[in-house]
């Protein structure tokens, strides 16, 4: 698989990006958002760089902390600058579990990185993102609690609906002998109050040059609130299964946090989780015939 480079990262965040002449909307220092963890649930198996990662977790994590599905998160806005915001989150008695600073360049890569999660994990992909520490649980980091507040919806909204600007992504599957289908697609919802992102790519990833036969199911969503920033919601559902250069590979992951009110399902829908199961026995079947 051809590798994404940070530069093409850079390009694409960039568009996300682009600052009004002054700080727009409804957020506030001061402001406070209650988040739940509503699942979690990781079973890892992979090798990247001589280094094995492997076991299972139904913790999720923040900052350095593992915390159990149900715990309730807190967030409490620090700072706003023309394009940055610094937060805080504790856990339900309130002990502090991560600072964070992020501005609209950050926010925008690590929208991109984590889109593309799985693949950066396995080594498929290159760029840098906090490293899946079983022990401590499954996450997408700390970064997306509240975004800064010149970032501009409608070209995050353009950008995912728009196939150009995720082609270098598209192209990785060029080298597949298999079939990976990959799409992104922005939804307003709400009156134009509400804007979910998705990402989507499964199939079956094959090389043979390579000992590489990989089941892929992956999904992604972000649901934001347009006029306060804060998240409403994510959700992450990951099967990937076989063999990757030879080496048996297992990345299952399942992670969603969401604000305390917000009551819009995001979850992968249940046929989504019925081909995966189905996907899984394809790629199993063709792994034993080829071992034969």
């Amino acid at each position: 698989m051809k590798k994404i480079t940070l530069i093409t990262f850079i390009l694409i965040a960039l568009t996300f990006s682009i600052p009004f002449l002054s700080v727009q909307g409804s957020l506030s220092v001061g402001d406070e958002f209650e988040f739940e963890v509503q699942k979690a649930y990781g079973n890892f198996n992979y090798v990247e760089s001589a280094v094995t990662v492997s076991g299972q977790t139904d913790k999720f994590r923040v900052g350095d902390t593992a915390l159990d599905v149900g715990d309730k998160i807190d967030v409490t806005v620090d700072a706003i600058g023309a394009s940055s915001v610094d937060y805080s989150v504790y856990d339900a008695s309130a002990s502090l579990l991560a600072d964070v600073s992020s501005s609209s360049l950050l926010f925008g890569l690590s929208l991109l990185y984590y889109s593309v999660y799985p693949f950066l994990m396995l080594g498929m992909s290159s760029a840098s993102v906090q490293d899946l520490d079983v022990s401590k649980g499954v996450s997408l980091g700390d970064a997306f609690y509240v975004a800064p507040p010149n970032i501009v919806w409608a070209d995050v909204y353009d950008s995912y609906n728009d196939p150009s600007e995720w082609a270098s992504f598209f192209d990785a599957f060029d080298s597949d002998e298999g079939n990976v289908t990959t799409t992104t697609k922005a939804t307003w919802f709400d009156s134009g109050e509400t804007i979910a992102f998705e990402i989507d790519v499964s199939g079956r990833y094959e090389i043979a040059a390579e000992s590489t036969g990989l089941g892929i199911i992956h999904s992604l969503r972000f649901d934001y609130n347009v006029s306060n920033y804060v998240l409403l919601g994510y959700d992450m559902f990951t099967l990937i299964i076989g063999d990757y250069q030879g080496i048996n590979t297992n990345f299952a992951m399942t992670v969603q946090v969401t604000e305390s009110s917000y009551t819009r399902k995001i979850g992968a829908p249940f046929l989504l989780i019925g081909l995966a199961s189905i996907l899984t026995v394809s790629v199993m079947v063709l792994l034993r015939k080829r071992s034969k």
